[in-house]
C-alpha cells in the first residue's frame, strides 16, 4: 500500500515534469536560445530518472539516464540544432508512454532500443560519457513555491459537500423568514459569504493553464501532418488562460478530432494550395477566450472548406431530410448536419475517420459539459468551429421551472429573457409553433409536450409564460 502511494506521487510529479520540458523544447524549437532552458531540461530529466531509480522502473531510468546525456552535450553549445530537437522530442514521448505504462501496470514493452543507438550517433561527444570530476552542473534556482498534491476526485466531493451546505442554507433562509431576528439574519449573512468564498477557493484550485493540452495538440499535429505529408504551421492564441480542469480533459477528445480532421479532409497537400495561389503551408489557429459568462475555443483552418450543397445531398441520400427540405434549408442550417448521428461525407473509411460517428460524439461530449458547438465554413476559403463552454462544471446558478409536481432547472447564462405572451400571439410556420421576440420569428416548444407531461397549458391572467434561451447563439 505505501509502495503504490510512493507510485502515485512519482506518476504525478512525473507528468507534471514532462509537461515543463515540452513546454521547454517547444521554446527551443522557436528559436529561443537561453542557456538556462538547457539547464532546466536537463536537472527536469535528472529528477525523472532519479525518482524511477528510487521506485525500481529501471526501463523509464535507463531512457531518462541517456536523454540527459544527450542534453548535456549541448549546455555549452547555441543553438541546439533541428536534428537533435526532434531526437528529443521522440524521446520524450517514449519516456511519456513509458510512464503511462507504469501508471496503469502495463508492461513496458516499448521497443526504444533502436531510439537509444540514434542517441548514441547523433553526435561524437554522444558515443561517450565521461564523468566530470569535482565538478557540477550548475542550475538555475527555481523559485520555490508551496503546495499539496490534491486529487482531482477529491476537489470534486468537496464541490459537492459545498452544493449541500448551499441548499441548507437555502433552507434556513426560507425559515428565517418565520422569525424577525436580526442577529440569525447576521449570521446567515456571513455563512453565505464564507461558503461563496470557501467555493471560489476550491474552483480556483481546479484551474489549470489550456497550455498543458495546446503543448499536446502541437506534437499531434506535426506527427499527423508528417505521416499525410503536409506542411502545416499552428498557431494558439490565449494559451495561458485557466480552464476548470474537468473541461480541459472533457474537450481534449472533441479538440483534437477537429484537428485531425482538418489535417485529413481540410489542409491541402503543399502541391494542391500552390495551384490554388495559396501559401505552401497549411495554417491552424486555435484561440482560446474568455467572456463573464463562458470560454470559446476557435478552431480554425485554411484549408478546402465545406460544401453546403454536398453536405444536403448526403442529407436526402440518408433520409435525414427529404428533397423539398433540402431546397430551403440555409447554408448555415446544412453545415450543421454534420453532426447528425451517422453523418459523413468521407469516400472511405479510415482509423480515425469515415465511419459517421466522431462530429456526433463531440457534439454530446461537448453538451454534458454544458456547452455546444457552431460551425462555419466558406469553400476554398477554410473552416471555423466554436467550442461554447461554462466557465465551471461544477455549481451554476438556474432558473428553476416548474410544471405539476416537477421541477426543471436551466442555466441561467442560458437564458436571454422571461415574457409572458397572450395565446393569440403564437402563429405557425411549416405545422411549428413561432411567437415574435424582439422583431423576429422564434421556435415556440410547450415544455409539457416536450417532457411528455400530462398537463394542459395554463395561462396567469390571460397571458403564457415564456423562457427564451439560446441555443447554438439563436433564440
Amino acid at each position: 500500500m505505501e509502495l503504490e502511494r510512493y507510485k502515485e506521487l512519482f506518476i504525478s510529479e512525473a507528468e507534471e515534469y514532462l509537461e515543463q520540458i515540452y513546454d521547454i523544447l517547444a521554446k527551443l524549437k522557436k528559436g529561443h536560445t537561453e542557456k538556462e532552458l538547457l539547464f532546466e531540461l536537463m536537472s527536469n530529466t535528472h529528477s525523472i530518472k532519479g525518482m524511477s531509480r528510487t521506485l525500481g522502473f529501471s526501463e523509464i531510468e535507463k531512457l531518462s539516464h541517456k536523454l540527459e546525456d544527450f542534453i548535456q552535450q549541448f549546455t555549452d553549445r547555441q543553438p541546439i540544432e533541428t536534428d537533435a530537437l526532434d531526437l528529443l522530442f521522440k524521446g520524450f514521448e517514449l519516456l511519456e508512454q513509458m510512464i503511462e505504462n507504469a501508471k496503469s501496470n502495463s508492461p513496458q514493452d516499448i521497443p526504444y532500443h533502436s531510439f537509444l543507438k540514434k542517441l548514441e550517433t547523433a553526435h561524437p561527444t554522444a558515443q561517450k560519457q565521461s564523468p566530470i570530476p569535482n565538478k557540477e552542473v550548475s542550475l538555475p534556482k527555481l523559485k520555490t513555491i508551496s503546495y499539496a498534491r490534491v486529487k482531482t476526485e477529491t476537489l470534486d466531493n468537496m464541490l459537492n459537500i459545498i452544493g449541500e451546505i448551499l441548499i441548507c442554507q437555502n433552507r434556513l433562509e426560507t425559515i428565517s423568514k418565520t422569525f424577525a431576528s436580526r442577529e440569525l439574519k447576521a449570521i446567515l449573512y456571513q455563512m453565505s459569504e464564507l461558503v461563496k468564498e470557501l467555493h471560489l477557493q476550491i474552483s480556483i484550485a481546479r484551474m489549470m493553464p489550456i497550455k498543458i493540452l495546446t503543448d499536446r495538440i502541437s506534437r499531434l499535429i506535426n506527427n499527423l501532418a508528417s505521416a499525410a505529408g503536409k506542411e502545416i504551421v499552428f498557431r494558439v492564441m490565449g494559451e495561458d488562460i485557466e480552464m476548470d480542469r474537468a473541461i480541459i480533459e472533457g474537450i481534449e477528445e472533441p479538440l483534437l478530432h477537429v484537428i485531425r480532421n482538418a489535417i485529413d479532409h481540410g489542409i491541402e497537400t503543399p502541391q494542391e494550395r500552390e495551384n490554388k495561389n495559396k501559401p505552401r503551408k497549411g495554417t491552424i489557429t486555435l484561440t482560446i477566450s474568455k467572456t463573464k459568462d463562458n470560454f470559446l475555443i476557435q478552431v480554425e483552418d485554411d484549408g478546402k472548406g465545406i460544401k453546403s450543397e454536398l453536405l444536403k445531398q448526403k442529407a436526402v441520400e440518408k433520409g435525414i431530410l427529404t428533397q423539398e427540405e433540402a431546397k430551403k434549408i440555409t447554408p448555415e442550417d446544412a453545415l450543421m448536419l454534420i453532426f447528425s448521428p451517422g453523418f459523413s461525407t468521407a469516400k472511405e473509411i479510415t482509423k480515425t475517420s469515415g465511419r459517421g460517428v466522431g462530429m456526433n460524439i463531440i457534439k454530446k461530449k461537448i453538451e454534458a459539459l454544458g456547452g455546444n458547438i457552431t460551425l462555419s465554413s466558406q469553400e476554398g476559403v477554410g473552416s471555423r468551429f466554436v467550442f461554447h463552454l461554462p466557465l465551471s462544471v461544477s455549481i451554476m446558478p438556474a432558473f428553476i421551472v416548474r410544471i405539476k409536481n416537477y421541477f426543471f432547472a436551466i442555466p441561467v447564462n442560458k437564458v436571454i429573457s422571461n415574457v409572458k405572451i397572450l395565446p393569440e400571439e403564437i402563429f405557425l410556420q411549416k405545422q411549428k409553433e413561432f411567437f415574435t421576440f424582439r422583431n423576429s420569428a422564434t421556435p415556440l416548444f410547450q415544455l409539457n409536450k416536450l417532457l411528455k407531461i400530462d398537463t394542459p397549458l395554463q395561462a396567469d391572467e390571460g397571458y403564457l409564460s415564456v423562457i427564451v434561451v439560446e441555443i447554438y447563439n439563436r433564440n
